[in-house]
């Protein structure tokens, strides 16, 4: 997301010369958007389109008028409108979203999970325009930094910052009553907190983003079974890690000097690192691949940019950069790829 500004769309279309039209999207929180964590996930059936949005703090007030921290909006006649609201309060900050692939029920994550009932993650189902809780009783007693469904719909990943979850947790579900099965884990090697997640396109990796070595590692899932797998050596705490839509690319950004941005092309479970990358000129924050795996999008911390490389085979090619400092107003934190626009 933007800190400190009105979120924006940029639709794919754009030219070098710019990144095209800015649509201002929905606020969310006590103070709108804010520069702490706020995060977005978008759905579309290819008729209707949702965004759900979360504010990093404590959920506020069912009424649209006032703040909340978590809402889910809908585009009627071109404009963004609140939708649902929970009406129970979250016990801790909220941190995460996400979308089910059906677009049936999204997922939310709070850091303080401490409640018999509801600890860390809430499920929303969905039905039109209409939202039910669903009572998952996951029970975790430590925070939830991040939560991801797997593209194929049938698991949902939890990633943690304490050892009684094993740093993370993968839910298998039954999608017809969104009832789930724990599934086995391997131990990780080392104490850490797992601050993000990404399945591949196939749902067969999922790649475990801590800060502490080995930093970062992946599962590979088969069926009901995960195991351990042999993953690129970093030496440093990576900002986001991301497996490309069509399953060619993994993308590691970082804030080392000189290892500010890392590409692997994955074939099965070898990872090749890509040589010869055009850095950003800082660290990154945020960065996605678009729908068919020829943009890799790349946000940085010290300067309004977001850095476009095109992709041919293996060669990553920067081929623009735009300054977002008089369209934006602030630095871009989040970036997100979907329905052919650039969520920033």
């Amino acid at each position: 997301m933007i800190n400190n500004a009105t979120p924006k769309i940029v639709p794919s279309t754009f030219t070098p010369a710019t990144l095209g039209t800015y649509y201002n999207m929905p606020k969310v929180g006590v103070n709108g958007i804010s520069d702490v964590g706020v995060k977005i996930d978008y759905y579309t059936d290819g008729t209707n389109e949702y965004i759900a949005a979360i504010d990093n703090g404590q959920y506020a007030t069912t009424s649209f008028s006032s703040p909340g921290a978590f809402r889910i909006f809908k585009k009627i006649s071109g404009n963004w409108t609140p939708i649902f609201e929970p009406n129970t309060q979250f016990n801790g900050n909220i941190t995460s979203c996400h979308w089910h692939p059906s677009g049936n029920a999204i997922a939310v994550a709070h850091s303080q999970g401490t409640q018999s009932t509801y600890s860390g993650v809430r499920l929303y189902t969905r039905s039109g325009d209409s939202f039910t809780e669903v009572n998952l009783t996951y029970n975790a007693s430590y925070s939830i930094n991040d939560i991801q469904w797997s593209p194929d719909g049938t698991k949902l990943a939890v990633g943690s910052g304490g050892a009684a979850m094993n740093y993370y947790d993968i839910m298998e579900f039954n999608t017809s009553n969104w009832t789930y099965t724990q599934m086995t884990c391997p131990n990780l090697s080392t104490s850490q907190q797992i601050y993000g997640l990404s399945w591949s396109s196939n749902s067969s990796l999922l790649a475990l983003r801590g800060n502490a070595t080995p930093y970062f590692q992946i599962l590979q899932i088969s069926g009901s079974t995960v195991t351990q797998i042999t993953s690129p050596t970093i030496s440093y705490v990576p900002t986001d890690v991301r497996f490309s839509k069509n399953g060619n690319f993994l993308a590691i950004g970082s804030s080392t000097t000189g290892s500010f941005l890392k590409v692997y092309s994955v074939s099965g479970t070898t990872f090749t690192e890509i040589t010869g990358l055009t850095q950003p000129s800082a660290s990154v924050t945020s960065l996605d691949f678009n729908d068919d795996d020829s943009k890799l999008f790349v946000s940085s911390s010290n300067q309004y940019n977001i850095y476009i490389y095109t992709i041919s085979g293996t060669t990553f090619t920067q081929t623009y950069q735009t300054d977002l400092t008089q369209r934006a107003g602030a630095r871009v934190t989040y970036i997100m790829y979907k329905n052919n626009s650039l969520f920033c």
